[in-house]
């Protein structure tokens, strides 16, 4: 599909739309490549997830253990989105409460986290968050947790992707 656009004078015709999405786009994909993986976070202390991950879909991306790192040349601006779903291994634990963070080079980026009470049960809760992140060479990002009590969690998925957008905003 071409696309056009005009700069109030001109026509200008743009490339493939396709190629552009699949070539073009600092980009990346991260994943947990063990399900259902069980951790015991320490209580009231953030910490990065401990988990095995698996990349794909890198253009100006690198990544392992959850981190996905900027190879790029350019500072960028991305969109992180980040999603966990998880429960704890007891209906002992009551008034449970996790947050979920993004970092960037082990620093909390305060638009990316999320708070939530996770219920009294062994059903699983999804909890997810956002953020526009500058990003210059070697910069990375990763998922971080904290939790109110010491319980086992099970994390039953873990997706973390990074889309560019062109000069850092």
């Amino acid at each position: 599909m071409r696309m056009e656009y005009t700069d109030g004078v001109n026509w200008v015709s743009l490339p493939n739309t396709q190629d552009i999405i699949y070539s073009d786009v600092p980009r990346g994909i991260l994943w947990q490549s063990v399900l259902g993986a069980f951790f015991t976070p320490t209580a009231n202390i953030v910490q990065k997830i401990p988990l095995p991950t698996e990349v794909g879909f890198l253009y100006d991306f690198a990544g392992s253990n959850n981190r996905l790192t900027y190879t790029g040349i350019p500072t960028i601006s991305v969109l992180v989105n980040l999603q966990i779903s998880l429960n704890f291994e007891t209906t002992s634990v009551t008034n449970l409460k996790t947050s979920l963070f993004i970092y960037k080079n082990n620093t909390v980026i305060p638009a990316g986290n999320t708070i939530i009470n996770l219920p009294q049960s062994l059903s699983e809760t999804q909890i997810s968050t956002q953020a526009f992140v500058p990003m210059s060479t070697n910069d990375y990002v990763e998922a971080w947790i904290s939790i109110n009590k010491t319980a086992q969690l099970k994390l039953s998925s873990f997706t973390m992707t990074v889309l560019g957008f062109g000069t850092s905003l």
